[in-house]
């Protein structure tokens, strides 16, 4: 019976120093492939047009190590924005922030499921045009690895890269439904006058 106490004892405090290693994800496991849906032109608005600002943590309750969680999804974000070209410089006219609204990570478990809400916000001189909050998920089942850490940052890199995947198709929807809205309305005010 001191043995079955004893090995139940090691198996907990093995699995809580297993869950105490906040998994971190790779950001070039997120990044987002260029797709049909994500696609743009070089006379997109969106070319060589985002300026990236910030990740900010909107939650109630932010939990104090989040920073390389936050560190990787920026990077994969970047990388993301550069792979599709939308990623411009300081100067660039769209100025883009994230906020993290919601993260469900898991403790423990045999799949592990990683659900990620994030706020994307693009401004123009100050102006607002495009909001969206973003939901997305991805379950890691226990047959993609015997490790629970494993299957956790699995989920966390599924989720995320299913986030700006999402984030990218809604992002070139709006700009391919309505141009205007994210160019600059002086340079389309020249432009009337001179197809004039």
């Amino acid at each position: 019976m001191l043995k079955i106490i004893t090995r139940i004892g090691l198996l907990l405090g093995l699995l809580a120093g297993v869950a105490a290693c906040a998994p971190v994800g790779q950001p070039t496991a997120m990044v987002v492939d260029v797709q049909s849906t994500t696609l743009i032109s070089e006379d997109s608005p969106l070319h060589a047009a985002i300026d990236y600002e910030k990740l900010t943590d909107g939650r109630e309750d932010p939990i104090p190590d989040e920073s390389l969680k936050g560190a990787s999804m920026e990077q994969a974000l970047l990388l993301s924005l550069r792979q599709h070209t939308m990623l411009g410089d300081d100067d660039a006219p769209l100025k883009l922030t994230v906020q993290v609204i919601d993260e469900d990570l898991p403790i423990i478990g045999a799949s592990m499921t990683v659900s990620h809400q994030y706020r994307y916000t693009l401004t123009r001189d100050g102006e607002t045009v495009f909001d969206e909050v973003v939901p997305s998920t991805h379950t890691t089942p226990f047959s993609a690895s015997l490790i629970g850490a494993t299957r956790a940052r699995l989920a966390i890199e599924g989720s995320s890269k299913s986030n700006i995947r999402i984030f990218l198709e809604r992002l070139v929807a709006a700009a391919k439904a309505d141009p205007s809205a994210f160019n600059d309305l002086k340079v389309s005010l020249v432009g009337l006058r001179l197809g004039a």
